[in-house]
């Protein structure tokens, strides 16, 4: 358990006060800023490297996911299928220092997605379509991926930080 908890304090995603307690962190608005921060670089650059790294198979397998997630009008299905597509990419760098540092950041902006998503009965849904990034990779067109990519991360950040304002967080 003390390692568990130890984890979740790295990953930011809880935090302890000695002879108080451990709490789930805060969701906050200057949170997702960095957060976003973060992500543009590392989402950008793991898009890169899976161009070149992935293989064929795996290329494929990224393209299923983005049809599949364009195909869902479910929202929770959809916040699903996004994080699958993403650790699947993370997968396709052969990067593991990337991947772990990568999913650590997704995690934090992925909480901030359930939270909005059960905060706002309807924030709009991930309308996001992967497929171009899907199709990017599979050329191997790195700067498209990469722009891609990284569209779709300032764009749902930008959504998240409009839900946070509005209720006040």
């Amino acid at each position: 358990m003390r390692e568990a908890i130890r984890r979740l304090t790295f990953e930011r995603l809880v935090v302890v006060y000695p002879r108080s307690g451990t709490y789930a962190t805060d969701i906050a608005l200057k949170n997702s800023r960095s957060v976003t921060e973060l992500r543009l670089e590392l989402e950008g650059l793991a898009a890169t490297l899976a161009c070149r790294r992935g293989s064929d198979a795996e290329k494929q397998h990224l393209l299923a996911l983005a049809e599949q997630q364009a195909e869902t009008t479910n929202l929770q299905e959809r916040i699903d299928l996004d994080a699958t597509f993403h650790r699947a990419m993370y997968a396709m760098t052969r990067n593991e220092d990337l991947s772990a540092t990568a999913e650590i950041h997704f995690n934090l902006a992925l909480r901030q997605w359930y939270f909005c998503s059960k905060v706002v009965k309807s924030p709009g849904g991930t309308a996001v379509d992967h497929r171009p990034l899907a199709e990017a990779i599979i050329r191997q067109d790195a700067e498209a991926a990469s722009a891609h990519i990284r569209d779709h991360v300032l764009h749902d950040s930008q959504k998240v930080v409009r839900i946070l304002t509005d209720y006040g967080l």
